[in-house]
């Protein structure tokens, strides 16, 4: 399961289309507040909400999609303690690798990804 939380429509409904994809292996769960975000699954987010989902509750998986990603932005997210960044335009094969990869990584499992 993989739950989302954003206030940004247009996200929203990028995001419900990849889902709709019969070759997604997720289930997508729309949460309308923060305090119903299961701790649990990763929940994905746009990188504004991101930071204020984190000082909210520090204890969830956030993953965060922009627009226009740039470096500066996903490496100040990712101190921020996001677990994720992408570009909210991700094709949806490219989502499922993500998401099964932050899962490893979440788990506390080692990961490291080789550039061939």
């Amino acid at each position: 399961m993989v739950q989302v939380y954003t206030a940004l429509s247009p996200l929203l409904e990028r995001i419900k289309a990849l889902f709709k994809k019969e070759n997604f292996k997720e289930k997508l769960i729309i949460r309308n507040s923060i305090f119903e975000i299961d701790k649990d699954y990763i929940v994905i987010t746009d990188s504004a909400t991101a930071l204020k989902i984190l000082s909210e509750r520090v204890d969830l998986k956030v993953m965060a999609l922009s627009d226009m990603p740039s470096f500066s932005e996903g490496q100040a997210l990712l101190q921020q303690g996001i677990k994720g960044y992408a570009n909210t335009y991700i094709h949806t094969n490219t989502l499922n690798r993500l998401l099964c990869l932050l899962k490893v990584v979440i788990s506390g499992s080692t990961l490291v990804l080789c550039k061939n």
